[in-house]
């Protein structure tokens, strides 16, 4: 009985929340018990003071070495967050700093020390007998001169109580003790200069780490507006990852957004698209959908098609006494090519089934023919179609295609957005290769996480046929109630679409540059 219970409790958006924060919490931890950055109880002390300047009711800051050391960084980060809209990520927040605090500590600790040399040369001094001493008193005063003022170390002081036979030496006075004094006070000072040189780098890295901190609450708060996530809804914790703050390319986003809102025809375009990867097909169709099966050889005709010469015309170009009779061909249209005829298959009316709102497969044309305006449409489609699976709740897997293929699973925001951000900045470029995209979007409707999913590609589409076993896999699944969807983004006048592509598609929606 206790544990249907728990596991209600489990499901409850509630309990969810809870264990996200519980996440964050869990880096304080690992900080507080398993840290090497000071003690114990200073790192507990250091977590309490940053809590409650985070949740804007500071405390004092604690009295220790540690704490002095790190007295104007922390200055400076506060002062950073001074105004800062940090309602609800106070934790993510203090995270960001703990870890700061955590890797400055230990690279300070770690880094080769610029006094080092210093060091050697007063562990030698402290090995060095009277006489010895008497033997290298020039340089080693002479080198104490240069560092330090003489109301900090006055070496001939030391030195006059040192050499046998000086008016000031105090014979009652062991010269070990005074050798101990003498080096004691030299290796202080020396501790000194290297806290005040660790100092300076973590205030150095202070100010670098502030001004990165404050970009990244700013951006994401950003991301919540964007894609319109109320900072006390279910979703607080959009977009963390381990209970930290992601970092993220606010401006690629924001661009998509601006060309996304000012452009009428591009909003149409994605409320369409998006109505239709989201809306059950309640109605059949009432006829026969015809597909292309690819194409059946009829005979010979003339023309200039170079993609449809035989081997006996394409000879001409080797030949070189016959390469000019090539070129006249061509330019007559009277070379010999391939007649072809398309062939069609039909799907019957009955065969897409009721559809729910899933999740859904992007397959993003980042080719070169896309550059410019056709792909600013792309990007703002992407943010468009990706807005509404935030707010749905819509898994969402993203394949990017040139020659090559890049893929990205953004069903998990928290992880992903990043990714998108870098996606959005981007330029693109390179060739054209959809079979690829297509081939990977169809081995996911195999799977049991997207067997439902849309595919939604976006492209000029100026691209080759698919082959026709990629043809017959994707009336397969068109038979078996998978939605195509073609968004075709050119620019006007230029090269149109391949119709034998874009036919594949359940539907075609176009929007012209």
């Amino acid at each position: 009985m206790l544990v249907c219970i728990f596991q209600c409790f489990l499901s409850t958006a509630k309990f969810r929340i809870i264990i996200k924060k519980m996440d964050a919490l869990q880096y304080h931890y690992q900080f507080i018990n398993f840290s090497t950055a000071a003690s114990r109880n200073e790192r507990e002390a250091i977590t309490r003071y940053l809590y409650s300047v985070c949740n804007g009711k500071p405390a004092p800051l604690p009295h220790g070495n540690f704490f002095d050391k790190w007295h104007k960084a922390l200055d400076t980060i506060v002062f950073a967050l001074n105004g800062l809209p940090l309602r609800g990520i106070e934790t993510l927040a203090v995270n960001e700093i703990i870890e700061f605090i955590e890797k400055t500590e230990t690279e300070t600790d770690s880094a080769e020390n610029p006094f080092a040399s210093e060091f050697a040369l007063i562990e030698e001094c402290s090995a060095l007998n009277t006489a010895q001493f008497a033997e290298y008193a020039d340089d080693i005063i002479s080198y104490i001169q240069s560092e330090y003022m003489k109301h900090e170390l006055d070496g001939e002081f030391y030195l006059e109580r040192l050499i046998p036979g000086s008016e000031h030496q105090d014979e009652a006075v062991q010269d070990e003790a005074i050798m101990e004094a003498f080096t004691g006070r030299w290796k202080f000072l020396a501790m000194q200069k290297t806290l005040r040189w660790k100092k300076e780098t973590i205030n150095k890295q202070a100010l670098e780490f502030s001004a990165s901190l404050k970009q990244k609450i700013l951006d994401n708060r950003n991301l919540e507006r964007i894609f319109g996530i109320s900072q006390d809804g279910g979703q607080k914790l959009f977009n963390r990852v381990k209970g930290k703050l992601q970092k993220v390319n606010i401006n690629a986003l924001e661009q998509s957004e601006h060309f996304y809102k000012k452009d009428m025809a591009l909003r149409s375009l994605a409320e369409e698209l998006g109505r239709g990867v989201k809306e059950s097909e309640k109605e059949k169709p009432q006829r026969n959908m015809l597909l292309p099966m690819g194409e059946e050889f009829t005979g010979f005709t003339t023309g200039n098609r170079l993609d449809r010469l035989p081997a006996s015309e394409a000879v001409l170009m080797i030949d070189g006494d016959l390469e000019p009779l090539f070129y006249k061909k061509f330019a007559y249209k009277e070379l010999l090519n391939y007649e072809t005829k398309p062939v069609y298959k039909e799907i019957p009316p009955d065969s897409p089934a009721d559809r729910t709102r899933g999740p859904f497969i992007l397959c993003i044309d980042t080719s070169g023919s896309m550059k410019g305006a056709p792909e600013c449409a792309a990007k703002a489609l992407v943010f468009a179609l990706l807005k509404m699976a935030v707010k749905d709740g819509r898994k969402c897997y993203l394949i990017m295609f040139a020659l090559d293929t890049e893929e990205l699973e953004i069903s998990d925001f928290e992880r992903g957005l990043g990714a998108l951000c870098d996606f959005l900045g981007n330029s693109f470029y390179g060739g054209t290769d959809a079979s690829a995209a297509l081939d990977k979007a169809l081995s996911l409707l195999e799977g049991s996480e997207w067997n439902d999913a849309d595919v939604v590609a976006v492209s000029d589409f100026i691209m080759p046929c698919f082959s026709s076993a990629l043809t017959e896999r994707i009336i397969r699944r068109r038979e078996s109630g998978t939605r195509f969807f073609a968004c075709v983004t050119g620019n006007s006048g230029g090269t149109p679409p391949n119709p034998a592509v874009t036919a594949l598609f359940d539907r075609e929606l176009v929007y012209r540059c």
